[in-house]
C-alpha cells in the first residue's frame, strides 16, 4: 500500500475523531507537548521502529467512549487504510497500521525530495522529461527512465501531456488543481452553460484536507453571486456526517444564487465511476482513485474544447441517473409549495419547524379567501388553494393530539419584517389595503396564540439571530424549515443575486425525502432546540412575545388596537 497522507495530518484527524487534545496525548505517552505539536504540523516524524506509534495507537483505541467516536475512527480507517493493513476486530492494530503507513510515506518523502529535485533538474536540462505533444507518438514517453517516472510519481509532480492538458498526481495537488480551475472561472464572464460538478467519493477526503473544502465553499459562493449557475450530482451513502455536510453546503449555496443539487443512488452506472468539475469553455477536471480507497489521488485536467464537450456529455449521462432535490417557483405561482405543505401537514409524525415568518394557513377560511381574491388568482386556483387550506387546518387539529409539535421562531428577524411591512410568508398575498394586510397578520397571530394555549403537545422556542450564528449550524435567517422524519420542506424567500433581475421576486423550496438527509436535519434541529435556554421556551414568555408582535403590527400600520 502507498498511502499519500503525511504522518502529521493522519495523526491529527485521528486525534480529532477521538476528541483527544495534543496535551492529553503528550501526557499519556510521556513526551513534551511541543513534540506532539511538531508531529501534527508535519515538522517532525517519529523514526522507524519508534515505540511512540504503538503507544499512540493503544491510547487512541482505549479513549473511545461512545459510538460516535468509534464511527468516525472507522470512517477514517475505511477511507485511508487498505484491506491488507486492517486487523479484524483489533482497533488498536488497525490504527497502528495506518500510522505506520503514514510514517513511512513521510520518511520516504523526506529522503527522496532532495535527490528527486536534482534528477528533475538534470533530466529537464537534457530534454528527457518533456513529453511529445503528438498524442499518437509514444516513443518519447517510453524513453523516460522508470527511475525518473517513479520519482515524479512519488513527489506528486505535475506531468505535462500537451500544451493544454495535464495529469495531476497526489491528493493535495489534485485538490489544489480543483481550486485553481474554479479561480479561473471567477476571473471569467459567466457562461450560459452551468458549472457541472459530480461528487461520488466520500467526503472524508475533504475532511482530511479541511482547508481545501473551506476554499471550495468560498469559491462556489462567489461564483454563484457572480451569476454562474452550478449543478451538482452527489452520491449518497448512509453516513450522517456526509448528509450533514451536504445540508450545510446546500443551504449556503442556495442563499447565494442559482444552485441546483441532484442526488444519485446509482453507483453501478459508468457515469458514476469518477468525480468531475467542468467549467464550460475553461476546463474539465476528472478525478480518479488509483488505489482501493477513496483518496482521489489522480486527475486529468483538460482544456481542449473537444475534451470539455465530451465530459459535458458524460455529466448529462450522470444526470439521467439522478433526481433533483430543488424546485424553484416564482412568488406569483406558489401553488406547488402549498400543495407540498398540505401533504406535509397530513403526513403522520412529530413536526418540527424553524420559522422566519408567520404561516398563512393559520387564518380563517373567509380571510384566506379574501387574501386570494386580492392576489387576483384564477377561480380554479382559488378553489384548489381553499381546499388545501381546509386540509391543512384539519390536519393541524387532528395531528397535534397525537404528535409533538415544536416551533423555533427567529424573533428579531420577524419583528423587523413586521415593522418594515415585509411579506411574512410566501403564501401571504400582499394586499393593496394596509388595514386588510394588518388584519391578515393579526388573524394569524390570534390563531397561533389560541392553538398554543390549548395544546399540551405544542411547544415554541424563541431565538435571536446573534445567538443562532454562534451555533454555526444549518438554520439561518431568510429560511423556513418544516421537518418530519421522512418528509421535510425548506423554502427560501426573496433570494437576490446577479443572476436575477430586481423585479424577479422569487423563492425556492426544497422537498427532501432521502431518509439519511431528513434524519440529519432532524438531529441538527433538536440540537439547537436543546441548546435554547428554558426561559425562551417558557409559555408565559412565548405568549408575551406573540402579543408583543400584535403591538408591533398596530405600530407599523398605524392602526388602533380595537381593530376587528
Amino acid at each position: 500500500m502507498s498511502l499519500e497522507v503525511e504522518f502529521g495530518k493522519c495523526l491529527k484527524i485521528l486525534l480529532d475523531a477521538a476528541d483527544i487534545s495534543g496535551s492529553k496525548l503528550a501526557k499519556a505517552i510521556n513526551v513534551d507537548p511541543s513534540l506532539i505539536s511538531r508531529w501534527v504540523n508535519c515538522k517532525k516524524v517519529p523514526s522507524n521502529r519508534s515505540p511512540y506509534i504503538k503507544m499512540i495507537s493503544d491510547y487512541i483505541s482505549k479513549s473511545i467512549v461512545n459510538s460516535y467516536q468509534l464511527n468516525r475512527i472507522n470512517d477514517i480507517l475505511n477511507s485511508l487504510a487498505a484491506e491488507s493493513v486492517k486487523c479484524d476486530g483489533d482497533l488498536a492494530c488497525s490504527i497502528k497500521s495506518l500510522l505506520l503507513e503514514a510514517q513511512g510515506y513521510s520518511l520516504n518523502k523526506n529522503i527522496l525530495s532532495p535527490n528527486i529535485k536534482k534528477l528533475n533538474k538534470n533530466h529537464a536540462a537534457a530534454g528527457k522529461t518533456q513529453l511529445n505533444n503528438d498524442p499518437y507518438d509514444n516513443s518519447t514517453h517510453c524513453s523516460v527512465s522508470k527511475k525518473i517516472s517513479d520519482a515524479l510519481f512519488e513527489t506528486s509532480e505535475r506531468i505535462p501531456l500537451s500544451s493544454e492538458d495535464y495529469v495531476m498526481v497526489g491528493c493535495e495537488n489534485v485538490l489544489d488543481c480543483a481550486n485553481k480551475l474554479l479561480n479561473q472561472a471567477l476571473m471569467s464572464t459567466p457562461s450560459k452553460q452551468p458549472i457541472m460538478i459530480t461528487i461520488n467519493s466520500k467526503f472524508s477526503l475533504l475532511a482530511l484536507f479541511e482547508e481545501y473544502h473551506h476554499e471550495y465553499r468560498k469559491k462556489i459562493v462567489k461564483l454563484l453571486k457572480n451569476g454562474w449557475t452550478v449543478i451538482t450530482t452527489i452520491k449518497f451513502d448512509d453516513t450522517i456526517e456526509r448528509s450533514h455536510r451536504f445540508l450545510e453546503d446546500t443551504m449556503l449555496f442556495l442563499k447565494s444564487g442559482n444552485y441546483l443539487p441532484y442526488l444519485s443512488n446509482n453507483i453501478d452506472h459508468s457515469s458514476a465511476l469518477s468525480d468531475m468539475i467542468i467549467v464550460p469553455d475553461i476546463g474539465a477536471l476528472v478525478f480518479l482513485c488509483t488505489k482501493s480507497v477513496h483518496q482521489l489521488d489522480f486527475s486529468f485536467l483538460f482544456k481542449n474544447s473537444y475534451a470539455i464537450d465530451a465530459f459535458i456529455g458524460k455529466f448529462h449521462q450522470a444526470i439521467k441517473y439522478s433526481h433533483p432535490v430543488l424546485y424553484e417557483h416564482k412568488s406569483r405561482n406558489w401553488m406547488e409549495l402549498v400543495k407540498s405543505m398540505t401533504v406535509f401537514e397530513e403526513s403522520p409524525g412529530n413536526r418540527y419547524t424553524f420559522r422566519d415568518g408567520i404561516s398563512a394557513f393559520l387564518v380563517s377560511e373567509n380571510i384566506y379567501e379574501e387574501s386570494l381574491k386580492s392576489s387576483e388568482s384564477r377561480e380554479d386556483e382559488m378553489r384548489n388553494m381553499l381546499s388545501y387550506h381546509k386540509k391543512q387546518m384539519y390536519a393541524l387539529d387532528l395531528n397535534q393530539n397525537f404528535y409533538k409539535y415544536k416551533d423555533i421562531f427567529l424573533t428579531d428577524s420577524i419583528e423587523r419584517a413586521i415593522l418594515n411591512k415585509k411579506k411574512q410568508d410566501c403564501e401571504l398575498s400582499q394586499s393593496s389595503d394596509e388595514a386588510d394586510e394588518a388584519l391578515l397578520i393579526l388573524e394569524c397571530l390570534d390563531t397561533l396564540i389560541d392553538v398554543y394555549r390549548n395544546s399540551d403537545n405544542y411547544e415554541i422556542a424563541l431565538i435571536d439571530e446573534k445567538l443562532l450564528k454562534t451555533y454555526k449550524g444549518i438554520f439561518t435567517a431568510g429560511m423556513n424549515f418544516y421537518l418530519k422524519r421522512n418528509h421535510s420542506i425548506i423554502h427560501i424567500l426573496n433570494r437576490k443575486s446577479k443572476a436575477m433581475s430586481s423585479e424577479d421576486d422569487t423563492f425556492k423550496f426544497i422537498c427532501l425525502s432521502e431518509p439519511t438527509i431528513t434524519y440529519a436535519l432532524e438531529k441538527a434541529y433538536l440540537d439547537i432546540w436543546n441548546r435554547i435556554a428554558p426561559v425562551n421556551k417558557d409559555r408565559r414568555e412565548v405568549l408575551a412575545w406573540l402579543n408583543h408582535l400584535k403591538e408591533l403590527v398596530y405600530i407599523a400600520y398605524n392602526i388602533k388596537n380595537n381593530i376587528k
